[in-house]
């Protein structure tokens, strides 16, 4: 059984990654902060490490944000992970 706290956080840009990682670990240190960066990946890490939330990007090339968040929420042992989508598009 996994007692870590953990926040996944899912965009293909290494900036975004790397800042919204930065600002995970200073506003919450209790948790550990997992990377993914594609859709394939973090549906793979949200399998494996079950979040207690996920940080989205909405486009990303592959498997984008929609397709990503429709397959973790139609797997039985992810579909219970609260997903907060994101984006920088303006």
């Amino acid at each position: 059984m996994i007692s870590e706290k953990r926040i996944l956080v899912v965009d293909d840009l290494e900036t975004n990654l790397i800042l919204v990682q930065h600002i995970l670990e200073k506003s919450h240190p209790e948790y550990k902060i997992l990377l993914a960066s594609s859709g394939e990946e973090g549906f793979q890490l949200a399998q494996s490490q079950l979040p207690e939330a996920i940080l989205l990007d909405i486009y990303m090339p592959g498997m984008n944000g929609f397709e990503t968040c429709q397959k973790i929420k139609l797997n039985g042992s992810t579909s219970h992970i609260p997903i907060l989508m994101i984006s920088a598009s303006g």
